[in-house]
This record gives C-alpha cells, structure tokens and sequence, in this order.
C-alpha cells in the first residue's frame, strides 16, 4: 500500500530521489523472520563443520545442514531485496511525470505496478515528420551523418543527430518519423521545442 508521496508532477528529480514510500510492516516481518532462520542455519552449518571434520556425521547429514544454510540465506537476500522496494527512488536523473497511483492504493500487481515515469533529459530524443521526398533527397547524407539538427529548446540552441529513422512510411501524412538525439542539454525542468534540419 502507498504510504507516502514524496515529489510533484513536473519536478525535476536527480537519480536516487525518494518518490515513494511503500507502507513497510508486512515486508519488515518477513525479512526479521527470514533473519532469524538464517542465524539458526548458519550456527547449524558452522556445527557441522566441525561435525563432519571429525567424522561425527554422516556426508548426507552435512549435506543437510549444507542446504538448509544456502536456502536460508537465499530467501534471507530475497526478503532484503523485497524490504528495499518499500522505498522507491528514482533510477535516473529526469523530470518526474503525472503519478499513475494514489496514496492508500495498493500496488505491486502487473496492473498497477507503474507509479510514475521518469523522463530522461539528457540526452533529449526528438520525433519529428519529414516528407518522403525530401527524406529521398537526403538520404545519402543521413546514411553517412552529415544531417545536422537543431533543437530550440526554451531559447537555447543544441545540436543533434539522427539517431533512428522510422521503416515505413505514414500513408496520411505521406512522411517518415526520424528520431534524433541530441546529448549536453541538462534540462531540469518541462520544455516546448523546435527543430531545425540542415544538410552540409
């Protein structure tokens, strides 16, 4: 269940930012629980080993103790992994988008396991529409890179390259979709932009 919200819509959020709190009770149980049979296992196969040293085991009976510790600490490393989740942080530097679950909701199913997405600025990607005619008249000089482009973003200006061009082509527009990227923008916040297409 969420239990807290901790950005806003439209915030810039630098990588390891805490978005959301996700209520911890059930999980902290588990993972004292799996602890404390992880330190009974391990005391066990610490025993045995000293056991099986002086042939006071059986090699099965060690193998025993061998098992019941590797398991226990598998779901012990299971139980941590699944306690970290209660506190989720944002993977990357970007700009936080419109949160897709509220607090109270209970969340961790496929259908709602999406909380927000986090839009990654740098580098920016761009889609923009060019007439198959004109994507045919430079072709040669997109296939070997000496397409420029120009991002204006908030009256500032950055280059760009072609970085994907779309298979077909958008029989009700007649054009093709070239996705560019351009890197070095650090954008912290929302932005409008424009694009600009050169040929060398």
């Amino acid at each position: 269940t969420l239990e807290e919200k901790n950005y806003t819509e439209g915030q810039f959020v630098k990588k390891g930012t805490l978005l959301y709190k996700i209520e911890p009770d059930t999980y902290l149980a588990n993972l004292n629980s799996k602890k404390a049979n992880f330190i009974k296992a391990e005391k066990d196969f610490d025993r045995a080993k000293s056991l099986i040293a002086s042939k006071s085991i059986r090699p099965q009976q060690f193998d025993d103790y061998t098992y019941q510790f590797e398991s226990s600490k598998a779901a012990l490393d299971e139980a941590q992994i699944q306690y970290n989740y209660t506190k989720v942080t944002s993977p990357i530097d970007g700009i936080a988008g419109i949160k897709k679950q509220d607090i109270g909701d209970l969340v961790g199913t496929p259908a709602n396991s999406t909380l927000v997405t986090i839009t990654n600025t740098n580098p920016i990607h761009a889609e923009f529409s060019l007439p198959k005619e004109d994507m045919n008249k430079y072709i040669s000089q997109i296939r070997e890179n000496k397409a420029k482009i120009t991002l204006d973003v908030g009256n500032k200006l950055f280059n760009g390259t072609i970085d994907f061009v779309a298979p077909i082509i958008d029989t009700n527009t007649d054009t093709i979709a070239p996705l560019i990227k351009s890197k070095g923008t650090n954008l912290n916040k929302p932005f409008f932009m424009s694009c600009c297409f050169n040929v060398k």
